[in-house]
């Protein structure tokens, strides 16, 4: 379906196609979704729905961080605890808990600060994640997630196309900015990924273990759905690592994108009406892992 997408501004243009061509007519008082703008980055906000709430509380969670698919990591409220912090002599990197990670990651080798963006508290320092390279370069995934709440019960899918990011520079053990996917304008986007496999799906399985159980408890007898980017690394034995988990799925970023990204959304929108209306759901593209 060509919506003709050419530039992020055409985002709330484009999200009113999807609603026409599925019978949907827009609410403006009461909107079904809706679309902020942060930071230059559009997001897709489920407006009736409430589940975004969870993933501030527990996508870096200390809990989370025992999964063997998350790399070696600790919360971080005050610059003592960072004084008393034992590292190996390896890299880690540096990130708020919050806000524009990309923006504000710091590097060190050790304690010894390498890259210095600004240490925000509470933050997350983790281990780097020695990755697989593609050509010489270092790559990652943005891998979309969707969560569907029916009172306690809760259904994990995800979406088999994903975005890839490549740094612009070659990998090499002494690190530069160019070569971390940590700045922006230190990378580039590739063409739409495949990331069906069972080593992505076992490894969202696995991590979705620690998530779900926190997202029980009684609804109100309606529908929730919520949308989660998981950033994703496989490292040089062919392992899956979540990087982070983002409450604030970003679309119609980069036209390589537009397409598989205005589908996912379709299909969403399809199945929030389907509830509305006949109490069934039917997911088209979404495969269930949970």
């Amino acid at each position: 379906m060509d919506y003709s997408l050419r530039d992020k501004n055409q985002f709330y243009s484009a999200f009113k196609k999807v609603c026409k061509k599925l019978g949907f007519k827009e609410n403006k008082e009461k909107p079904l979704l809706s679309m902020s703008n942060g930071g230059g980055k559009y997001y897709l906000e489920f407006s009736k729905f409430s589940l975004v709430n969870f993933f501030n509380k527990i996508a870096t969670t200390k809990k989370l961080m025992t999964s063997k698919y998350y790399p070696k990591s600790w919360i971080l409220k005050s610059k003592g605890e960072m004084e008393k912090l034992r590292l190996e002599d390896k890299y880690y990197f540096v990130k708020p808990m919050y806000g524009w990670a990309c923006e504000t990651i710091s590097l060190m080798r050790g304690k010894r600060l390498l890259i210095d963006n600004g240490l925000r508290y509470p933050c997350i320092v983790q281990e780097e994640v020695v990755p697989r390279l593609v050509g010489g370069y270092k790559v990652d995934y943005r891998v979309y997630v969707l969560y569907v709440r029916e009172g306690g019960r809760v259904g994990v899918y995800y979406y088999p196309v994903g975005m890839i990011r490549r740094c612009k520079e070659k990998f090499m053990d002494k690190k530069t900015a160019g070569n971390m996917l940590t700045y922006q304008g230190s990378y580039e986007y590739l063409d739409p990924v495949d990331v069906r496999g069972e080593r992505m799906e076992e490894c969202l399985r696995e991590v979705n273990g620690f998530i779900v159980g926190k997202m029980g408890g009684v609804g109100e007898g309606r529908m929730e759905f919520e949308v989660a980017g998981y950033d994703v690394i496989e490292d040089g034995g062919g392992k899956y690592w979540v990087l982070e988990v983002n409450s604030g799925s970003g679309f119609f970023q980069h036209e390589k994108y537009m397409e598989f990204q205005t589908e996912l959304i379709e299909d969403i929108i399809y199945n929030i009406l389907l509830y509305e209306y006949k109490g069934q759901i039917d997911f088209q593209r979404f495969i269930k892992i949970f």
